[in-house]
């Protein structure tokens, strides 16, 4: 999960802290989508940066020429959730 150039663990704040900066992305993992107080929270998070959420089992991997997801994973923008595009996986890319 430290990979993204931020993390967000709301259960400790609201404000991402830096990760490895493998991709431009800000991580919420084992994203467990039925608390719903957690997704207020990351919610108001992703007022300010897009966060991907990450099922157990998912991981994406960052090679050389190529991003690859696997297991679900949602990108919430401005409150809004949607699965993570392979264009946008690309789009992140440092």
């Amino acid at each position: 999960m430290n990979m993204g150039k931020h993390v967000v663990d709301p259960y400790e704040s609201l404000t991402p802290y830096e990760g490895l900066g493998l991709a431009d992305l800000t991580i919420k993992a084992h994203y467990p989508f039925e608390e719903e107080t957690l997704l207020q929270s990351l919610k108001q998070v992703s007022m300010e940066l897009p966060v991907c959420l990450m099922e157990e089992e998912s991981a994406i991997f960052v090679k050389k020429d190529r991003i690859l997801q696997i297991g679900r994973i949602y990108r919430m923008c401005k409150g809004e959730i949607a699965p993570l595009a392979q264009e946008q996986l690309e789009q992140m890319r440092i």
